[in-house]
């Protein structure tokens, strides 16, 4: 289980210079599974509490459904080559944002393909392409990822 804060800076999408602002406090579970000898799911579950530049406060669901599947081994352990999917599905739980706008209960979705290396017991690589999905934009980044546990 986690609790967290994020501040976070975005830009908009194509030529435009405007940014927003968003503070947000969030609490997750992370529930990992074993399914067959060597496939590994992970579930994330995430409520987040939303404070965005120009619009009333909101919430949000996150729901995060990852794959990791060892390629020359049957753990993700220390060598190990894998290959991670994941997909993640973002639902607002208000819509009307204040000054009579509203959004969609649908806010984004995320889904990605990439190939990862252990280093060691507690540090991991990844790189992969992300393809980002809203009612408005559909945008893809490559993503090099780099996970640490102490």
């Amino acid at each position: 289980y986690t609790l967290g804060y994020a501040h976070i800076v975005s830009g908009e999408f194509g030529d435009g210079d405007a940014k927003s602002r968003e503070d947000r406090i969030y609490q997750e579970a992370l529930i990992p599974q074993l399914t067959g000898e060597k496939s590994f799911l992970t579930h994330r579950l995430r409520f987040e509490q939303r404070w965005v530049d120009g619009q009333d406060f909101r919430t949000r669901f996150r729901y995060f459904l990852a794959w990791n599947y060892p390629l020359n081994g049957a753990t993700l352990g220390p060598g190990a080559w894998y290959l991670s999917l994941y997909n993640e599905l973002f639902i607002n739980l208000e819509t009307d944002i204040g000054n009579d706008r509203e959004v969609d209960h649908f806010d984004r979705n995320r889904l990605y393909a990439g190939f990862g290396y252990t280093f060691r017991d507690g540090m991991r690589g990844q790189f992969g392409y992300m393809q980002q999905k809203t009612d408005n934009v559909s945008k893809g980044q490559w993503q090099f990822s780099l996970f640490h546990t102490f």
